[in-house]
């Protein structure tokens, strides 16, 4: 398969495919053989790797503690709401609330028509997020981008200004969809892969996300 050059697709989009670790755990990620607990397990470490470079854009505010010996001038982390999309981004979820226990969590209940591809909202709970706050978005897979872009559109016309979308998988025409809705977010994913198939599934890609996740193949 066709190698896919990374950089300089967009300016917000940041892909960790050059991390020898990432590279090993979408490997055993993306194997067909791989179980259901072993894949929820390695979808959270690599959730866990993701994050650790995405958050270095959070927003914070300076604060002063005293140590035992002294004064420390620090930091105190802004607002965060983590948004799983349902069902697969509630994978996401979990690893990120042990590095962010106090964050809000909302969600989003979208799914795609596997006939047009297109985005069925059918619940949405997401508390309002402050202007200084960090709205982080998680899907595994972004495949076409609607749902994303769905959930972006949401969270713009409540004035939500911080976002940034964790992701597993996407392809480059996602990225397309996702920067037209909300040109200043930030997307940051493991691997970018080249295509979708003709059910819109990406390639190579790892099959379904939430069926291998949730144990729901038919």
């Amino acid at each position: 398969m066709t190698e896919i050059n990374t950089k300089n697709l967009h300016k917000n989009f940041f892909c960790l495919d050059d991390h020898p670790l990432v590279k090993h755990k979408m490997t055993l990620i993306r194997d067909k053989n791989t179980s259901p607990k072993e894949f929820r397990e390695i979808l959270e470490e690599i959730t866990l790797i993701v994050a650790s470079e995405a958050l270095r854009n959070l927003k914070f505010t300076e604060k002063t503690v005293e140590t035992p010996l002294a004064s420390y001038k620090g930091i105190s982390i802004n607002d965060v709401t983590l948004i799983p999309v349902i069902r697969a981004g509630l994978a996401m979820m979990a690893p990120l609330q042990k590095l962010l226990p106090d964050s809000k969590v909302g969600f989003m209940g979208a799914s795609r028509n596997h006939e047009t591809l297109k985005t069925q909202q059918y619940y949405v709970n997401i508390p309002k997020i402050d202007s200084e706050g960090t709205a982080l978005i998680l899907d595994p897979m972004l495949a076409t981008g609607n749902t994303i872009a769905h959930t972006l559109n949401y969270l713009k016309e409540h004035n939500t200004k911080n976002v940034i979308v964790l992701s597993i998988i996407c392809v480059p025409n996602a990225l397309n969809v996702i920067f037209q809705a909300f040109p200043n977010c930030l997307v940051y994913t493991a691997a970018l892969d080249s295509t979708l198939n003709e059910k819109g599934y990406i390639v190579p890609g790892l099959g379904d996300a939430g069926d291998r996740i949730f144990n729901t193949f038919e």
